[in-house]
């Protein structure tokens, strides 16, 4: 009986089968201290005709990733706070205090079709220069086997507490813009493509019985 798997790793650049499979063959048959005779499968030779019944051509399916549509990145702006600070003094500054804090809620959407399955989560936290407090946790997990398509909302909390001075007889305009940035999303498929291996057969001089594989 003769059997052919391969299990061919990702970070692999080229996988020849019948080098893998001409290496076997020969330890195997100095193993048992006999001879490897080799045909063409596809060749016109009688004895390949004869026991073609035994020794079928070998065929594979491997197949290549499909892409769906890409989804640009994009930068969103969110005007939270606007306040106007006039000034009416023709020789002092004036100082005021800016004091607030808001909520931010954000969703995001997404589509699955075939795949692998990942879970895990994501935490970021930051100080900024007027922004006091900022802080979020994404927890996520997508079984992309089966395709689904979830949506999911996230609520982040900002505070600002700062001094602004105005000039005499000046007016200044305070805007709070909260970003939020999209990142680009490539969608991809389940994937089959044809693929014909062109193979030898492999015949043992003296009647022994071995299973090829090729890890």
């Amino acid at each position: 009986a003769m059997a052919l798997s391969g299990n061919i790793a990702e970070n692999w650049d080229t996988f020849d089968l019948d080098k893998s499979v001409e290496r076997f063959a020969e330890c195997k048959a100095k193993a048992n201290n006999t001879e490897v005779v080799w045909w063409d499968v596809h060749g016109n030779h009688d004895e390949t005709k004869e026991c073609r019944w035994m020794y079928p051509p070998v065929t594979a399916t491997v197949g290549p990733v499909v892409y769906g549509a890409t989804k640009s990145s994009a930068k969103r702006p969110n005007v939270v706070y606007t306040q106007w600070i006039h000034n009416g003094q023709a020789s002092s500054s004036q100082k005021t205090t800016i004091e607030r804090k808001t909520k931010h809620k954000k969703t995001a959407t997404w589509h699955v079709k075939g795949g692998f399955s990942y879970s895990g989560s994501t935490e970021a936290s930051a100080g900024f220069w007027k922004i006091v407090d900022i802080g979020t946790e994404h927890e996520i997990s997508l079984d992309l086997k089966g395709g689904y398509r979830k949506e999911v909302s996230d609520t982040e909390t900002f505070s600002v507490n700062d001094v602004v001075t105005v000039p005499p007889m000046k007016s200044v305009k305070i805007e709070w813009i909260i970003t939020d940035d999209v990142q680009v999303c490539y969608a991809w498929m389940n994937f089959i493509v044809e693929m014909a291996i062109t193979g030898v057969a492999i015949r043992l001089s003296n009647a022994v019985d071995f299973e090829v594989r090729v890890c």
